[in-house]
């Protein structure tokens, strides 16, 4: 199982992205940018296709939540396991579709291009 506990109260920071954030920006820096700043995964209601390509390439997890974004406030711990698609709030689950396991294995290992010096390191 793949869960993320995430607290800002423990220097483990996610962001909970709002409409107009950089989430529907096209250029690699958005991501990149977001993860050096510090954040290890970002929910939202929606991205863009280019903006979620472009973090599973760095290596930062994103997951678009329909529901339950509204109940998370800053300070908040909240637990996801992307195999199952769950995020844990509170004692609530709120689901969202599972990662498939290419994507899962690239995050796994910190983003495409350690994940291709992996796999070519077997071959």
């Amino acid at each position: 199982m793949t869960h993320w506990p995430l607290s800002a109260d423990e220097g483990v920071r996610f962001r909970l992205a709002v409409p107009d954030s950089l989430c529907g920006s096209s250029h690699e820096q958005a991501a990149t940018c977001v993860k050096a700043s510090g954040v290890t995964a970002v929910v939202a209601v929606s991205f863009s296709r280019l903006f979620f390509r472009n973090a599973i390439n760095e290596g930062l997890p994103v997951v678009e939540l329909a529901g339950g974004t509204d109940a998370i406030k800053k300070g908040d711990t909240i637990g996801i396991d992307f195999e199952k698609g769950v995020v844990i709030h509170e004692g609530k689950e709120y689901h969202f579709p599972a990662l498939p396991k290419g994507v899962l294995a690239t995050l796994n290992d910190s983003g495409l291009i350690p994940h291709v010096k992996k796999l070519l390191a077997k071959a």
